[in-house]
């Protein structure tokens, strides 16, 4: 605990240090292993092409400009030996999504083959979080399965429409509007609320799509947003879990509330669909 705590704020050489002492005297606590894990590796390498923008877990989404650092020599085995260290964390801590999320994002970044499995359990732990389905769209591509990535990223559409301005689609001709084409016969959502989805993709055509900028998702920036202060009894610090390169002007386009936060939303429409592979 005391070595945890004197990582906080330490530079990063002098972090790491302290984390790895943290892990040695207590390898069971999940919160050390899953910090030490992501020190120094920025978070969405695997989708990155723009400069970093913040989101902090449990606030508002907003996007803001930042840098992304880039990667060495030796940088593939550090993201493997990384990702290993992820989900030992998150198998320790059984059922806290933002660790199996933790886990995915460096698995993807890394080209591990379990990438998936970790999302999809981060995908079921949290069902109204946006960011795990994405990351399963991007493991569907990996692995060359375009339904299942239309279907993964349209769950994250319904839980954060500006999903659909994510750089992860240029690559992939079509798979915007087939990701559309499954919200559009998505169980339990509003014919109003998806009819206005499609609109404002199809309008994107005519919208500059405008900067490229990393949407991050972090958690332990404040008390209020901390998995450390509230799962694990810890002093926060912040915990960068995934990242979302965006076009900033489509973006703004795709201002909708998400489904998750409409009344008329069914519960039942955020079960597994999307989740997993069909």
């Amino acid at each position: 605990h005391r070595h945890y705590d004197r990582s906080i704020g330490a530079p990063e050489a002098e972090a790491r240090a302290e984390l790895a002492r943290a892990v040695e005297l207590d390898p069971g606590f999940p919160l050390y292993r899953a910090h030490l894990a992501r020190l120094g590796i920025p978070p969405g390498l695997h989708l990155r092409q723009g400069s970093d923008a913040n989101l902090e877990s449990g606030a508002d989404p907003e996007l803001r400009a930042g840098t992304g650092p880039a990667a060495g020599p030796g940088f593939t085995v550090a993201l493997q030996s990384a990702a290993g260290e992820a989900l030992a964390a998150a198998e320790d801590a059984l059922a806290v999504p933002a660790l199996w999320l933790n886990a995915g994002d460096l698995a993807l970044a890394a080209g591990e083959p379990w990438a998936g499995i970790a999302l999809e359990r981060a995908c079921r732990l949290d069902p109204l979080a946006p960011v795990p389905p994405l990351l399963l769209a991007a493991a569907a591509l990996d692995r060359g399965d375009r339904q299942a990535a239309a279907r993964a990223a349209a769950r994250a559409f319904l839980a954060e429409p500006r999903f659909a301005a994510a750089t992860l689609f240029d690559a992939h001709p079509g798979l915007r509007r087939a990701a559309v084409a499954e919200v559009l016969a998505w169980p339990g959502i509003s014919d109003g609320w998806r009819t206005a989805l499609a609109a404002a993709v199809d309008g994107l055509e005519a919208v500059p799509p405008g900067n490229v900028r990393n949407l991050r998702l972090t958690t332990g920036g404040s008390r209020a947003s901390s998995l450390a202060f509230f799962t694990f009894r810890r002093r926060p610090r912040p915990l960068e879990l995934a990242a979302v390169p965006l076009h900033e002007g489509w973006a703004g386009a795709l201002a909708l509330p998400p489904a998750t936060t409409l009344a008329e939303t069914s519960a039942s429409a955020f079960g597994d669909r999307g989740c997993v592979s069909e």
